[in-house]
Order: structure tokens, then C-alpha cells, then sequence
């Protein structure tokens, strides 16, 4: 008899995996690229009209609202450049170790930062870098593709699922927008638990789960800091309730894993969300984001250099 129920059981196991819903949607996602992006021209051109948008957005942010660009202050630029872009890298460095740790692998601090540096590099190349650059290197552990790529899409849907509940949180508060509130919270929610029960059904670790969970509310945090002291650089203030509610438009370019470049995409929508939502001017907000950006490329393109010029030396001294 316990014999019986418990082939039942394993059965019943077997067709819940089988017609899992969000385990499918994660399968559909890691495979999704649009046939014409594997023209390497139309790669070319993409990346190419990406930073002509970006450029003009910048330009046109200046033109509109000049006065706030007179003066730069410069003590934010220090404390992100030198204390919240580290504490996003390391956030990023422990959510990779996390991924190896999920399918029973070990992968160094030291290489999963080198692997962080390069991938934040690889953002503004003609092809999806950071996700590739990722999953490159869960594979050289005798990761999967499969794994590598589940891992990887699981982590941006959490990120993009607690983002949209604490924005959700922040904008019920302010009572002119109750409504947008509500509905962010509930699709935050509704992301954030098919995301993690996704995880827990392939790895069935639930302690790692957790853990991720609060890497990305840590990630989301900091994101915020680094926004807040963004805008303070062009002599404008924000509170930090609607920094949090601007900093969910990284999770939510996150989706665009597919595309060459995401260059101006989270500038961009933080530049909506800020006029939509906070009535807060669009150039104003774009130009802090890109503030953002900058300054965390800077960190990624100088450590990248310096990781570079290390493995060219170990590679002649192995010669």
C-alpha cells in the first residue's frame, strides 16, 4: 500500500512538472531570440541607432533644462563611484556564486567577480553580454545550458517581480496614484512567487531561494541610493521612496535581455516613469540615470582593463 501511494505520488510529481505553467514560460524565455537579430548588420545598426538615441537624449535633456547643468556637484559621483557601484558589483558576485551553489558547483569569489567586471563591459557590445557572458561561465563548470540559462532568468524575474512590489508599496502611499499602485503590487507579487516557486521546483533549495530573493531586494536598494545621490550631482533632489519606484525601470529593461544593447533603454524609462508618475521633468531624470550609468561603467571598464592586463601577464609568464 505505501508502496502504491507512493508511485502515485511521484506520478502526480511527474504531471505537475510536466504542465507547470511558469516552468514553461522560464523554458520559452531562455530559448526566445528574434530571428532577425542573428544578421550581424542589422546587430551593427541597432547598437549604432541605440547610442545616436542615446546621444540626443542627452543633448536634449541639457537643451531643455540647462540650469540644473551650470554646476556639477561632485561628492555624489565619489560616494557612487567609489562605495554603492562596489556594493552592486559584490550583490552581483554573490548571486553568481548563489547560482553555482544551486546546481552543487563551487565558483570562487575571485572568478565570479572577474566574470561580473567583464559581463557589466560586455553590456555595450553588439550582442546581449551580460546574460552571455553569465551563462558562459556557469557552463565552464559542467553547468548546462539549460541550467545556466534557467538560473539566469529566474534571477531578472525576481529582480523585475520585487521591484514592481515595492514600487507598488511606494506608490500607494502617495494617494494621487492608488490605483498604478495597486496594480504594480499585485504583479509584483504575482512575479515574485511563480519566480521563486519556479526556482524551488528545478533545485528544490529553499534556504538558496531565500537568499536570492534578498540579494535582489539588497540589489534593489542600493540601485536606489545610487539614483538618489544621481540626481544630486545635477542639483536637483528626490526622495527616496521615488527613487525606489524609478530604480524598478533596470529590472524592467532586464526584458530585453534578447536585444545587441539595453544602452538608454532604463534611462529611458526611468525618464517616463519620473514624468508619468512623480511629475518629475523627463530630461532631468534621464540625465541622472545616465549619471548612474556612467559611473558604473567607468568602475566596469577600469577593472576590466586592469583583469585583462592580469590574465595577459599570467599568460606570458606561462609562456
Amino acid at each position: 500500500m505505501k508502496n502504491c501511494l507512493f508511485a502515485c505520488q511521484t506520478l502526480k510529481t511527474k504531471l505537475i512538472m510536466k504542465n507547470n505553467l511558469p516552468l514553461s514560460v522560464i523554458k520559452w524565455a531562455a530559448h526566445f531570440r528574434p530571428d532577425f537579430l542573428n544578421n550581424p548588420k542589422i546587430r551593427k545598426y541597432f547598437i549604432f541607432f541605440s547610442f545616436i538615441i542615446f546621444s540626443l537624449g542627452i543633448i536634449l535633456s541639457v537643451w531643455a533644462q540647462p540650469q540644473h547643468f551650470s554646476e556639477i556637484n561632485v561628492w555624489p559621483c565619489f560616494i557612487i563611484f567609489f562605495l554603492f557601484v562596489p556594493c552592486t558589483h559584490t550583490l552581483n558576485v554573490w548571486e553568481l556564486k548563489l547560482h553555482a551553489a544551486l546546481c552543487k558547483k563551487n565558483l570562487s569569489f575571485v572568478d565570479a567577480f572577474e566574470t561580473i567586471i567583464i559581463a557589466k563591459a560586455a553590456n555595450f557590445l553588439p550582442f546581449p553580454g551580460a546574460a552571455a557572458i553569465r551563462i558562459s561561465r556557469l557552463r565552464a563548470l559542467d553547468i548546462s545550458w539549460k541550467n545556466s540559462s534557467y538560473l539566469t532568468l529566474c534571477s531578472a524575474f525576481i529582480w523585475l517581480g520585487i521591484s514592481l512590489f515595492i514600487s507598488g508599496i511606494m506608490l500607494y502611499l502617495k494617494t494621487k496614484i492608488i490605483f498604478i499602485g495597486i496594480c504594480a503590487l499585485f504583479t509584483g507579487t504575482i512575479i515574485t512567487i511563480v519566480s521563486l516557486y519556479t526556482l524551488f521546483s528545478l533545485y528544490s533549495h529553499f534556504y538558496f531561494t531565500i537568499i536570492l530573493l534578498l540579494i535582489k531586494l539588497s540589489t534593489l536598494l542600493v540601485s536606489a541610493c545610487r539614483l538618489t545621490l544621481s540626481f544630486l550631482t545635477i542639483n536637483f533632489t528626490v526622495e527616496y521612496s521615488d527613487a525606489l519606484i524609478l530604480s524598478s525601470a533596470k529590472a524592467m529593461s532586464s526584458i530585453f535581455f534578447f536585444l545587441p544593447s539595453n544602452i538608454g533603454i532604463a534611462e529611458g524609462l526611468t525618464a517616463g516613469l519620473s514624468y508619468l508618475l512623480l511629475d518629475i521633468n523627463a530630461g532631468i531624470s534621464f540625465i541622472a540615470a545616465t549619471v548612474n550609468l556612467i559611473l558604473g561603467a567607468l568602475l566596469s571598464a577600469f577593472l576590466s582593463i586592469f583583469i585583462l592586463l592580469k590574465h595577459k601577464e599570467n599568460h606570458d609568464l606561462q609562456k
